[in-house]
């Protein structure tokens, strides 16, 4: 969510080690969740059955971006680096590097 709000407002660039982010932002809610909430029966957890889970408070993206939700393909970063020995074996030194280079430009 920091990322499409980073993105979607302008603050800056991202820069990301991947095509895209996950796709966070939803709460799952298990089918027992509901059952208790609403105390509907339709929502009974049952004994070998199989069960569900729900997304609520689903995250829209805003600006260019706007309807479009997190869930799913996430944030697609605006500098891709791809990870380096360098990244892997010096605490990210080249990802920092490219960071840094991103913010003084």
């Amino acid at each position: 969510m920091f990322a499409a709000g980073f993105q979607d407002h302008r603050i800056g660039p991202v820069v990301g080690t991947a095509p895209c982010t996950g796709g966070g932002g939803a709460s799952p809610w298990p089918q027992s969740t509901l059952f208790k909430l609403s105390r509907n029966e339709t929502f009974r957890p049952r004994p070998a059955a199989p069960a569900f889970r729900i997304a609520v408070r689903r995250c829209q993206r805003v600006h260019e971006m706007a309807g479009v939700l997190l869930e799913g393909i996430g944030v697609s970063p605006d500098v891709l680096h791809l990870t380096t020995k360098g990244d892997l074996f010096n605490d990210d030194r080249d990802l920092l590097e490219k960071a840094g280079s991103v913010l003084r430009n």
